[in-house]
């Protein structure tokens, strides 16, 4: 598994590299948001904090290539069946996703005012996240750390664009780690998941 991650985070990388002689734009900023999980525990969803940057490269017309860092985490409780149990994740990790964002044609210009456009985004990506895990199942306490390849992520939103460079982007994405054990609860055959909605401040870049 660690193998493919780098493999396919050094195709990412060296695509990354290549278009950046070629860059339209860069971004970077900061994102603000919460955490739902997607267990195996019978549970309420709990709403953690989450927090991380952006970094972006624009490498063509309405294609961007990000990478994300953010920290947050997830905790639940089986209150309903057996066996009876908790869990608290700590998680970071780091997303690096292909964007399309439509610049021309799917976006809404504005000739004047303060907004350039807004365009919808939609956002295919793999990762790698590091997390810690601890709590108990059937009054036996656990604890553990696991660092596990990311596959996919997915994200949408609204993005606008304002005259002077600034941007705000109100979406989400979806973490699909490939490990079923952040809860200790291994049980079918989704693993354990969690969704980020988040909004976005970024400052942009032009160098064309």
């Amino acid at each position: 598994m660690k193998n493919n991650f780098r493999f396919y985070l050094s195709l990412l990388l060296i695509a990354a590299a290549c278009s950046g002689l070629q860059a339209r734009h860069l971004a970077a900023g900061l994102s603000v948001g919460f955490a739902l999980p997607y267990t195996d525990f019978v549970q309420e969803p709990d709403r953690h904090p989450a927090v991380g940057a952006t970094f972006e490269l624009g490498i063509g017309n309405s294609l961007d290539i990000t990478a994300s860092p953010y920290f947050t985490g997830i905790s639940g409780n089986n209150t309903d069946s057996l066996p009876l149990g908790t869990y608290d994740a700590s998680m970071a990790g780091l997303n690096l996703a292909l964007v399309y964002k439509p610049e021309e044609k799917g976006a809404l210009r504005f000739k004047s005012g303060l907004i350039d456009r807004i365009s919808p985004y939609a956002a295919l990506g793999l990762g790698a996240m590091y997390y810690n895990t601890e709590g108990e199942i059937s009054s036996q306490p656990f604890e553990h750390s696991q660092t596990t390849f990311v596959l996919p992520s997915l994200g949408a939103g609204i993005a606008v664009l304002f005259q002077r460079g600034l941007e705000a982007e109100a979406g989400f994405v979806y973490v699909y780690p490939w490990d079923d054990a952040i809860d200790n609860r291994p049980q079918n055959n989704l693993n354990d998941s969690f969704l980020m909605p988040a909004l976005t401040l970024k400052y942009r870049f032009d160098l064309r």
